[in-house]
């Protein structure tokens, strides 16, 4: 291979600007010893089979130099030549992609940029020493939220449980969180403190703010609250499983209204089912419809140990969306609830009652379900009864338990709310004609759900 011409200025040279040479020896007689020219390599060519040379310790320190000098100049002008030869990229890069690809690959992109790494502040920093297997544990995801201004994000409250607790349960405007977000040039991150805006529980739901908003990603943009999710359309995950940063899953949703036990043997009802890969790292991350708008929260995986085993769960954006709102307008009312739980379609359809309305499957003694006069499923002498079917709360209609979810969700303890509800006679039913029912109401005043 030829030298490059900017090496060979750099091939040692004596004083008379002559290249080098080394010396063939010959024994026999010393006045016909050869002088050859040194090449770039420090080797004599083709004819490298000749015995090394006599050279004393300063000529071989000074070659050694000298090839080392070559060397390093070769490296230069080509790791520069690798650097200036950018790759010829199409102007379009969903260009090669199938419709569909291309829709999935833009709407990641344009949502990616919202979704930020979320770190437990009494996780260890990165650096210190903390194992690849504790990248789970206190780490999490979040999005940027719209509508109150730079800095607001929004996580999981499971994901920065140990900071709350160690506030002694007075966190608000404490620093719970180090949020790693993307500078502007795409690539760079920071971790930026969080402080605690407000956290409810019992739907999953914290608000942290940035310490420097002017680091804010762009906000996240919302589905619309009106829009019903469907079984069978596609969704998509975005958060840092395992600490992996913006990582993509992509599935469908797979089922609607699942109640799913939550931290501390709380409930969060109304969830979302989808089998897009949700993985510890994903919580309070971004579960997106395929136009790339958020239609939910990540939060919980069914898993054995520890891995996907290809069912998620997310809080649907309908109930998330009003507990934001209200943490992050400053309000300190405690969250309501009716004291009662509740049953979707397939229940109702097993006791052969219309699939639509939210069926009581129990009550607390003492809450507002039952003070309203409210029954759930029983077991009575002709067999079991079902509950009554809730179809009401407030200006709501009820088609499903996740509509209770969503209405509670916007609502505080000690709020009075009218609600109605179906009181179906089963043995009224017969040829496959519905049930009789009489249909009931009553004002309720919502309890804490704390």
């Amino acid at each position: 291979m030829p030298l490059p011409l900017a090496c060979r200025s750099l091939l040692p040279h004596n004083h008379n600007n002559t290249a080098l040479s080394s010396h063939k020896y010959n024994a026999r007689d010393p006045s016909r010893t050869q002088q050859r020219p040194l090449c770039a390599w420090g080797v004599h060519g083709a004819d490298a089979r000749d015995t090394a040379l006599p050279l004393d310790e300063d000529d071989e320190h000074q070659h050694a130099q000298q090839r080392r000098a070559v060397l390093l100049a070769i490296a230069s002008v080509t790791t520069g030549a690798i650097r200036s030869a950018k790759p010829a990229y199409a102007a379009d890069p969903y260009a090669d992609l199938l419709p569909d690809e291309a829709a999935s690959a833009r709407s990641f992109n344009a949502a990616a940029k919202s979704v930020v790494s979320v770190l437990d502040s009494t996780i260890p920093p990165p650096g210190s020493a903390r194992t690849f297997a504790d990248a789970a544990q206190g780490n999490g995801s979040g999005v940027a939220w719209p509508g109150y201004g730079d800095g607001i994000i929004v996580t999981n409250t499971h994901v920065i449980a140990s900071a709350i607790k160690a506030y002694g349960g007075k966190a608000v405007g404490g620093k719970v969180a180090r949020v790693r977000v993307t500078l502007p040039d795409g690539f760079s991150t920071r971790e930026v403190p969080a402080t605690l805006v407000g956290s409810d529980a019992l739907r999953d739901v914290a608000v942290l703010r940035l310490e420097d908003p002017t680091l804010s990603p762009p906000p996240i943009e919302l589905a619309s609250l009106s829009s019903q999710l469907v079984v069978g359309q596609r969704a998509y995950a975005i958060g840092n499983p395992f600490g992996w940063s913006n990582t993509l899953t992509s599935g469908i949703v797979s089922g609607l209204d699942r109640d799913v036990p939550g931290e501390g043997g709380a409930i969060l009802g109304g969830c979302v089912q989808v089998d897009a890969a949700i993985n510890p790292g994903n919580s309070g991350g971004a579960l997106l419809n395929s136009k790339g708008k958020l239609i939910g929260l990540n939060t919980a995986v069914v898993q054995k140990a520890g891995a996907f085993a290809g069912i998620g769960f997310a809080i649907p954006l309908s109930v998330a969306a009003p507990v934001v709102d209200r943490l992050a307008s400053g309000a300190t009312a405690m969250p309501a609830s009716l004291g009662a739980t509740f049953d979707g379609a397939k229940t109702l359809g097993a006791f052969g009652l219309p699939p639509e309305g939210a069926l009581v499957s129990s009550v607390d003694a003492t809450g507002p379900a039952a003070k309203a006069g409210l029954l759930a499923t029983r077991r009575e002498l002709r067999g079991v009864v079902p509950g009554d079917v809730l179809i009401g709360i407030g200006t709501r209609p009820i088609r499903s338990p996740g509509d209770v979810a969503a209405a509670l969700a916007a609502a505080t303890a000690g709020q009075t709310l009218h609600i109605k509800w179906r009181r179906y006679d089963t043995a009224s039913a017969s040829g496959g004609t519905d049930p009789r029912y009489e249909e009931l109401e009553a004002d309720v005043v919502l309890a804490s759900a704390d």
